[in-house]
């Protein structure tokens, strides 16, 4: 059976859901750059705003371990010790694969902007492929860890955890705050 305090699936669906929706109004205003006229503008728009949710993500992970849907959801990333906060180098394992399919994504679809192409209109089946697999590992290796860590809580050593679960008697350099985005 697993412990109250890893049964967060539904919760971290959510939180994904949640952060995805801050980043819409970045996709409304895609087409004014990408049409700009200016291949610069428009490879420079691209570049951001394929790396803005990796930022957003290891940036809020690794300072307050977790982002804005995690918080609304009363979620947290921890070290899996369970006795401190995750660190940034933590942080960015956690979102290294994504880090690697954007980084294909860059090397493919870069290319199509700055020659004036819709870097929509590509089908890339391999990286569309990719993606796909990996979210089925992701959902596959939490549904059977008894503490409900996905691939990408096991190459960084974390492990997501209810809020109300957080000891906060212990000393405070290992308690970790149970509300807003206190620092460390």
């Amino acid at each position: 059976m697993i412990e109250p305090k890893y049964r967060t699936f539904w919760r971290r669906f959510w939180a994904g859901l949640l952060d995805g929706l801050l980043f819409v109004p970045v996709i409304w205003i895609d087409a004014i750059f990408l049409e700009s006229g200016s291949r610069v503008i428009a490879t420079i728009w691209f570049v951001t705003r394929e790396c803005a949710f990796l930022v957003y993500s290891i940036t809020l992970h690794g300072r307050f371990g977790r982002t804005l849907g995690k918080a609304a959801l009363r979620i947290r990333v921890i070290d899996q010790s369970e006795n401190r906060r995750i660190t940034f180098r933590q942080a960015f394992l956690r979102d290294s694969p994504w880090v690697a399919f954007t980084a294909l994504n860059l090397a493919l679809r870069v290319p199509v902007v700055l020659r004036g192409g819709d870097p929509y209109a590509a089908n890339e089946i391999l990286l569309n492929s990719a993606g796909s697999l990996w979210l089925l590992g992701e959902l596959t290796s939490m549904l059977f860890s008894s503490r409900r860590r996905a691939v990408h809580d096991l190459l960084a050593g974390s492990v997501v955890i209810l809020e109300s679960s957080i000891d906060t008697s212990a000393p405070p350099n290992l308690a970790m705050q149970r509300t807003g985005f206190a620092g460390r």
